[in-house]
């Protein structure tokens, strides 16, 4: 502490560890460290974080893609609390969509008999040596299926071009690991590339996955929200609720 730039630092290196023995990792195998010497090291360059300026340039560092420039710490201010605030409701939005959906499946009734799964499992399926394990996990994935496809049906909706382009840029976004929808000009001609063979399952599967998606905004719109106000421990059973 208190060191600068072209300060040496010189210290024993024996006194690094409890056991003197623990040096050899340091060293080459054959290396006698019972005669190390001191150790200096001289500094040439000290990192560290410091407060930035509440400058211009900060404030549009932030807000890169702001088409009007901030100029004052007032309208920066002012946009950082619009910006808390549109995510907030994005959460909450999202948060709304994953609770309807986990409630709908959760009381939506489809019956698939295992031994008609069993049997297209043994006709269509070519290892078949373990397929009394498989039956279980390919029910549920084939009732998931079919619940998507009689919620679909319960609240019809129109899916346009539009609407599946837009469900393939975020999946080539979210194949790339990119988060950020700003750069979704640059996928929209691979976009377009992947959902123009509408017999291809990648297109049928989008579409689905539309249809889906627009049921269930159906769904939302008819429900209710109430606000209720929690303590901090309700919160956080809420967040992370105990299994």
């Amino acid at each position: 502490v208190g060191a600068k730039i072209g300060d040496s630092i010189v210290f024993d290196l024996k006194t690094l560890f409890e056991e003197e023995s623990s040096l050899k990792y340091l060293f080459e195998k054959d290396t006698d460290v019972s005669n190390l010497k001191d150790l200096s090291i001289s500094i040439t360059k000290i990192n560290g974080k410091q407060a930035a300026n509440l400058d211009e340039n900060f404030f549009n560092s932030i807000f890169r893609k702001e088409e009007t420039k901030i100029t004052d710490l007032d309208t920066f201010k002012k946009r950082v609390t619009e910006e808390l605030s549109r995510q907030n409701e994005d959460s909450e939005r999202q948060q709304l969509k994953n609770d309807v959906i986990v409630y709908i499946r959760k009381n939506t009734s489809i019956d698939i008999s295992e031994n008609f799964v069993k049997k297209w499992a043994l006709k269509n399926i070519k290892e078949t040596e373990n397929i009394d394990q498989e039956i279980e996990p390919l029910v549920k994935e084939i009732t998931l299926v079919e619940i998507d496809n009689k919620i679909i049906n319960d609240f019809p909706s129109e899916v346009t071009e539009k609407q599946v382009l837009s469900k393939a840029v975020i999946a080539m976004r979210n194949n790339i690991g990119i988060q950020d929808a700003s750069y979704d000009h640059l996928l929209i001609e691979s976009a377009k590339k992947m959902i123009a063979d509408k017999k291809s399952d990648q297109f049928r599967s989008l579409v689905q996955a539309s249809y889906f998606e627009n049921a269930v905004s159906q769904l939302i719109e008819k429900v209710k929200v109430s606000e209720k106000e929690v303590s901090l421990d309700e919160f956080i059973d809420i967040v992370n609720p105990k299994k």
